[in-house]
């Protein structure tokens, strides 16, 4: 399936209350007379087809009447790169759309004589059109003038250029809950058949693919089933590029697999020095009773495999939080058969990945085999260096822990130390990311605590384990598990895979 993502520009108080709603505050930067003042905001609705269907509400926050009001629009420029169509104006207005410098813009007024309907002060007015442009870039800056937002507008009180006017900057505030924009869907079967996407990885800016396929914004996906949907038998890893066509990244060697898969786990993350890194849980016959220990598996640019991590701390590497250090990097591995957690340290070379030392540092967590999860466990990580807190999401203790001191600590220290147990939101919480604005984001297996009217959600809280939002990926159960936010300049790009439809939703939005 051939994708583009966008690249807008949402800033961000709640990450997922950003997925599902864009709605912008444009607030006023006075640039005339100081009685001559006005905010605006405007809401989108996708009609389908491209197109969305723009509402601005432009009030008067000065003391003056306001009769015209000019969109995207500054003297001499016009900053909408294509031409709205089906304007709509307030009673008493009418519009002009203008162009020219390759850009368009719309001008509102309402007539001096006859009967005109001004902006008074302290009153509101609505106006809308419709505009193939996306709401995250109607928010951002002019492809006609960059560095100049979008919604620049002009207010007069009178006619056109009949004063000094007062202009807009626009500045993006995140606004309440409203419609859910339809994320990017990409299938992640690879040719070879694989079900079930559990891993999420973004390629970071600054990766060796030393002339791979790989860029900077590339999401992985890594496949936990064979073609006929044997658990821990799945062998490849999937690409989605920035833009075009989803394809097999990285097929485990026949050598490797010795008649069987490898069971390519959440266990997934990439390093700048040209590694991506997996971990493998393999079954003989797709049952937890024909599987192993386990190991990781580094693979290079070219998705060709380097070298195969194997080590007695390592017991069904399950999720791994991946922190790379450049010539050396920690892995944080939650091992599902021995319910704890691992610490790797490695010394990266061009050749792959050297472990120097392993240290088991949190232990305690429930676990077991499960007939329809294939196991159940210790499972999301997500490290915060600021704090030096590796927090892990147990599937069945149904909670969060954070590990205090995880870079750092000699040995184990028990589960660490409670954060998030919200029976009410948390039904087997698995993978787990940090949002840019600092939250935490836990996708929920439904295999504890299960709720059919919160099927496959994915849930945001606090460091402080406070409840913000959920967000449903499918509307059956158990289609939640890996999940990863990438951030790039004022960009975020959130992917969460669906293994009850084996794809993989995406969705842009931007941080301030």
């Amino acid at each position: 399936m051939n994708t583009k993502r966008l690249n807008p520009a949402l800033p961000l108080r709640s990450f997922l209350a950003g997925l599902s709603s864009i709605l912008f505050m444009v607030c006023a930067a006075s640039t005339g007379r100081a009685d001559e003042s006005a905010d605006a905001h405007f809401s989108s609705v996708p009609l389908g087809g491209g197109e969305f269907r723009y509402t601005v509400t432009l009030e008067n926050t000065g003391t003056t009447n306001i009769e015209t009001y000019w969109f995207a629009w500054e003297p001499g420029e016009n900053f909408m790169p294509v031409s709205p169509v089906d304007v709509k104006s307030p009673a008493g207005w009418t519009f002009h759309i203008e162009s020219g410098g390759g850009g368009y813009s719309i001008q509102w007024v309402t007539p001096s004589t006859g009967a005109p309907a001004p902006l008074t002060p302290d009153s509101s007015l609505v106006f809308s059109f419709v505009s193939r442009v996306t709401p995250a870039a109607m928010a951002g800056e002019s492809p006609v003038d960059p560095g100049t937002p979008m919604t620049t507008a002009f207010v007069y009180t009178g006619g056109p250029f009949s004063d000094a006017g007062d202009q807009f900057a626009a500045e993006g505030v995140p606004a309440p809950l409203g419609f859910l924009p339809s994320p990017d869907v990409v299938s992640t079967v690879p040719e070879n058949g694989d079900e079930n996407p559990y891993g999420v990885a973004f390629v970071p800016r600054g990766f060796l693919s030393r002339g791979g396929p790989l860029e900077a914004g590339d999401i992985l996906v890594s496949n936990f089933n064979n073609s006929s949907n044997l658990q821990g038998t799945g062998s490849t890893i999937t690409r989605v590029p920035v833009s075009g066509t989803a394809s097999t990244f990285f097929t485990t060697p026949d050598a490797v697999l010795g008649g069987t898969g490898t069971g390519l786990s959440t266990a997934l993350g990439v390093l700048r020095a040209g590694f991506v890194v997996v971990g493998s849980v393999p079954s003989v016959t797709g049952s937890i009773s024909t599987s192993g220990p386990g190991s990781l598996l580094v693979i290079d640019g070219k998705g060709e495999l380097k070298n195969t991590i194997i080590d007695p701390s390592i017991n069904g590497p399950w999720d791994m939080a991946l922190v790379d250090l450049g010539s050396e990097a920690v892995a944080f591995v939650s091992n599902v058969f021995a319910g704890n957690v691992v610490r790797l340290n490695f010394h990266v070379s061009a050749s792959g990945l050297t472990l120097q030392k392993s240290t088991v540092i949190a232990t305690g967590y429930q676990h077991r085999g499960d007939g329809s999860a294939f196991a159940v466990g210790p499972t999301g990580l997500v490290y915060d260096p600021r704090a030096d807190v590796l927090y892990v999401a147990s599937t069945e203790d149904n909670a969060v822990y954070a590990v205090r001191d995880a870079i750092r600590t000699a040995g184990a220290t028990g589960t660490g130390d409670v954060i998030y147990a919200d029976a009410t939101h948390l039904h087997g919480p698995l993978g787990m990311a940090m949002a840019p604005n600092g939250d935490l984001m836990v996708a929920n297996s439904d295999v504890i605590n299960s709720d059919p009217s919160q099927p496959s959600e994915i849930v945001e809280f606090t460091e402080k384990g406070e409840f913000v939002k959920e967000l449903p990926v499918d509307p059956a159960q158990g289609g939640s598990f890996g999940l990863a936010v990438n951030v790039s300049g004022r960009v975020a790009t959130f992917a969460a895979v669906d293994d009850n439809t084996a794809s993989l939703l995406i969705w842009t939005l931007g941080v301030p």
